[in-house]
């Protein structure tokens, strides 16, 4: 998703130094250079190999989700740190920086009987709010990093231009525009069918609330999840933007939450007569209360903090679904396909601009007001 999957990455950082499988944060004054050489060295001597899947040892458990926690843990480390291929040799004399902004990626000319000639890159990341020398590896990966947020949006014009955006938008949505037509046109739609969309709403909400009180009341269950989370996406790219600038923060969120949250996930699926839309909300959204409960890494007060965020971002996502929803209820109901599916596609603009809105917040919460909580 989007804003749960960034959030609780930057969280992480914030309240751990990233999850346990991590290699331990750098002491002050150890150059970046040095960590890197060290963490591949470490990797070459496969001491990131995680504990193999022990299913019998799961079943037998008198506590299964502790088994759980470990196996979790395992793939997370898996996920960041690619297995030692065997024979492995690496070029450490011809490391390069091959990225330097806010993280820092290394590269290094390896080589196996395997794999033949590849590339390894290592991903160091500064820990805000130590000393600006201390480092932490954030991944080991044979070939290019994954990242889902484009290059454009990380160059030093794309806060400018997220704000130029965001003050345009600012000022079709108000000013009397066609933009502000179709606004209209959206707020009118939801008072027709009112009843789809509250009833999506509540549904998908309490939900949410559904899978908070699983977390509140088995806490381990989330910290399992939210470290997890946060370890899969530790690419994405947010967490380096979040050491930048309000703006370029902003920008990166908006981009993950539609492609993702929007796209992805809701609009794409309700294209195909809502259906699919629903289903996939009903497995998220308690999936999402129980990574998001205010337990373990994630304090009451962090928690209250993220709560708008939470609200205007899952909302823009409800709206969309249940446009889906009203879309093939017109259609049953005897309007034309196409008729239906255009007012369906004008919910968007509706949801953009409520996302725009909370990665503003989203982006000040993050930088600012998170660490305030969390020390």
């Amino acid at each position: 998703m989007k804003w749960l999957f960034s959030f609780l990455l930057v969280l992480s950082i914030f309240s751990s130094g990233l999850a346990q499988s991590t290699p331990p944060i750098a002491a002050p004054n150890t150059t970046a250079d040095a960590i890197a050489d060290q963490t591949v060295r470490d990797w070459q001597a496969g001491k990131f190999k995680p504990a193999e899947l022990d299913i019998k040892t799961l079943e037998q458990s008198k506590d299964p989700i502790e088994v759980l926690q470990k196996q979790f843990k395992a793939l997370s480390q898996q996920v960041r740190f690619t297995p030692t291929p065997k024979d492995v040799r690496i070029s450490f004399n011809l490391r390069r920086v091959i990225k330097e902004d806010a993280a820092r990626v290394y590269s290094y000319p390896i080589t196996s009987d395997d794999l033949g000639d590849e590339i390894l890159t290592v991903t160091l990341l500064p820990i805000k709010g130590l000393n600006s020398a201390s480092w932490v590896a954030t991944s080991v990966q044979i070939g290019t990093t994954t990242n889902l947020i484009p290059d454009f949006v990380k160059t030093p014009w794309g806060g400018w231009l997220f704000a130029a955006i965001s003050a345009l938008l600012l000022w079709v949505s108000v000013a009397k525009t066609p933009f502000r037509e179709v606004l209209e046109q959206n707020w009118q739609m939801i008072k027709t069918y009112k009843v789809v969309y509250i009833a999506t709403s509540l549904g998908l909400f309490g939900l949410f609330a559904l899978g908070t009180m699983i977390g509140l009341a088995e806490p381990r269950i989330t910290k399992m999840i939210s470290e997890f989370l946060g370890t899969v996406l530790s690419a994405n790219g947010i967490a380096e933007l979040t050491q930048t600038n309000v703006a370029s923060a902003a920008f990166g969120i908006t981009w993950n939450n539609m492609r993702s949250g929007i796209f992805l996930t809701s609009y794409v699926p309700g294209s195909f007569f809502a259906v699919p839309a629903y289903l996939i909300a009903f497995i998220q959204y308690p999936f999402y209360g129980l990574a998001l409960a205010p337990v373990g890494t994630l304090p009451l007060a962090a928690w209250l903090l993220h709560l708008p965020t939470i609200i205007i971002e899952l909302g823009a996502y409800i709206y969309i679904v249940a446009s889906s929803g009203v879309m093939l209820l017109r259609i049953i109901r005897k309007t034309s396909f196409a008729t239906a599916f255009l007012d369906y596609t004008r919910c968007l603009p509706f949801a953009i601009v409520f996302l725009v809105l909370a990665a503003w917040y989203e982006a000040i919460e993050i930088m600012y007001l998170i660490p305030l909580v969390i020390k």
